[in-house]
């Protein structure tokens, strides 16, 4: 009984009236609002992350760089990985130049681990589109061991986990 009485009577509206009149505050500098406890939460967020790499616009993810380690740690390898769709085409590039990725053993174990620690998968759709199956960070990773091109059981692209 403590708790019900401490809540007042006329809270539920007062906290309506409010989420109403922030919705307004938005709704002036362009923002849309579909649902009203939506503005509670925007009111409590101070950073907002974006990207340019279309994964929030396009729902899609892909590796764009590897950093790894030679046979040893001054051997420091940066790699571009082509491509921003989860189709498995695309090469390796160091500096600009297409390498074999096979010419790296920590690649081709980086490729394993990604694979085989990997519950997504990824399919071709409707109209020849490659779709992911999982999460998008976990299919991204199953891109890049198709661009990396490791042979066995990391290549099953579509197995089911």
């Amino acid at each position: 009984a403590l708790p019900a009485a401490a809540i007042p009577e006329g809270l539920p509206a007062v906290v309506t009236t409010c989420l109403a009149l922030g919705t307004r505050r938005m709704a002036k500098r362009n923002a849309l609002i579909r649902h009203l406890p939506a503005v509670e939460t925007l009111g409590c967020t101070s950073v907002i992350c974006s990207d340019k790499t279309g994964t929030l616009t396009t729902n899609q993810m892909s590796v764009q760089r590897i950093f790894c380690f030679g046979d040893s740690i001054k051997a420091k390898m940066e790699l571009e990985v082509e491509g921003n769709t989860y189709e498995p085409r695309g090469s390796i590039r160091m500096g600009g130049r297409k390498v074999d990725p096979l010419q790296f053993p920590v690649l081709s174990e980086l490729a394993k681990v990604m694979s085989l620690c990997n519950l997504s998968s990824i399919t071709r759709g409707k109209g020849g589109v490659w779709e992911r199956v999982g999460e998008s960070t976990e299919a991204a990773l199953k891109v890049a061991v198709e661009k990396i091109g490791v042979d066995g059981p990391a290549r099953k692209l579509s197995a089911t986990p």
